[in-house]
């Protein structure tokens, strides 16, 4: 599952960097200056979606997991 947040990671990393450039091309900022923010800001995105992404995938697992154990023990207490 990890293994499918790191493209979409990096997809989003990847349009921000190009959103980021555009606005600071429009906004008549140097070419180095842009680069660099454009870049900052790619990297920052993918890190912090790759973050989320795995905290939300953990809670959704020990959900499912905490879910999946309580619909085993209410089974079992019933056919006692």
């Amino acid at each position: 599952m990890e293994n499918k947040i790191k493209p979409i990671a990096g997809s989003l990393g990847v349009a921000m960097f190009f959103i980021i450039a555009i606005v600071a091309w429009i906004s008549d900022c140097e070419p180095g200056t842009c680069a660099y923010r454009a870049l900052v800001g790619g990297i920052v995105a993918y890190i912090v979606v790759s973050i989320a992404g795995r905290i939300i995938l953990r809670i959704l697992v020990d959900e499912i997991i905490e879910n999946q154990v309580r619909q085993y023990s209410q089974r079992y207490t019933e056919d006692r």
